[in-house]
């Protein structure tokens, strides 16, 4: 028979489980010690053209304004996170707004 074996037995690896002083993560660099144009910034996803023409086939010809299922369907298809894909959605409806003279953002019809 095989003992089994539990992560909380293993010695050294929680020391503060065990009752023994906190372990020395001094030259380990954590997100506080980062500046802060690092954590703010995001490496632009630029889609290839496969993923764009099955991007602008959905606002296009299915739904400009895709719920979440189907945003998640065609994340999926195009191999982009969700994020990503309603990102590139909230950007192209922006662009299709401005070039039919219609407010960016959306809302009511006014007079």
């Amino acid at each position: 028979m095989q003992q089994e074996c539990r992560v909380m037995d293993i010695p050294g690896l929680y020391p503060r489980a065990k009752g023994k002083e906190k372990p020395d993560c001094s030259g380990v660099p954590g997100p506080i010690d980062l500046p802060q144009e690092e954590m703010a910034m995001e490496k632009p996803v630029i889609p290839t053209e496969e993923q764009l023409e099955i991007l602008e086939y959905h606002f296009c010809k299915v739904n400009k304004h895709p719920d979440p299922t189907t945003l998640c369907l065609i994340a999926a298809e195009t191999g982009l996170s969700e994020e990503q894909t309603l990102k590139w959605f909230k950007q192209r409806l922006a662009e299709w707004r401005k070039s039919e003279g219609l407010p960016s953002e959306s809302g009511s019809v006014r007079d």
